[in-house]
């Protein structure tokens, strides 16, 4: 797109010429929109009042083509600059059916923890309901201890029911 200077400095060629120049910008507050811009140069010595719009505007990253420099002022810099404005996150390469995959994931690790956490406690009443005549299990009343056995119970039936988590 093709960038002109303000009617007002159009014939300040010179870094000497343009050093000369006393005035101040009034524009509007930083935004992301690329394609609009308002300002004004205002000159100390003449009190005029020279319109800025987005064909005087160069933005962050432009190339030069048929020149050699440019003789500017910098409106916005660091993250008030209308390119960073603009800037957004990368959008997420997330699927919607891998997050419906990743939540059945944790809703089957919950169901196996319950379906675990049931077994221990069944296996507990079989031992202390039936567990005495099963004389062939070695189910000794000193090795049923009321802290280990259900988490060694628990693990156990943690590890057995495993498969259900692919």
């Amino acid at each position: 797109k093709v960038k002109r200077a303000p009617t007002a400095t159009a014939s300040l060629v010179t870094p000497a010429a343009l050093s000369t120049l006393q005035g101040r910008v009034e524009c509007e507050a930083p935004n992301a929109d690329l394609y609009r811009f308002e300002g004004r140069l205002v000159i100390t010595a003449s009190h005029e009042k020279c319109p800025l719009t987005i064909s005087q505007l160069l933005l962050r990253g432009s190339v030069l083509r048929n020149t050699h420099y440019v003789m500017g002022l910098v409106m916005y810099s660091g993250s008030d600059a209308k390119i960073l404005l603009n800037a957004q996150e990368a959008p997420s390469k997330f699927s919607r059916v891998e997050a419906f995959l990743n939540h059945l994931v944790v809703v089957v690790f919950v169901f196996q923890l319950f379906v675990a956490f049931f077994s221990t406690t069944m296996c507990i009443l079989w031992k202390e309901m039936e567990g005495g005549d099963a004389w062939y299990l070695d189910l000794k009343e000193e090795a049923f201890h009321w802290v280990w056995v259900p988490i060694k119970n628990f693990l156990t039936f943690l590890i057995l029911y495993n498969f259900m988590i692919p």
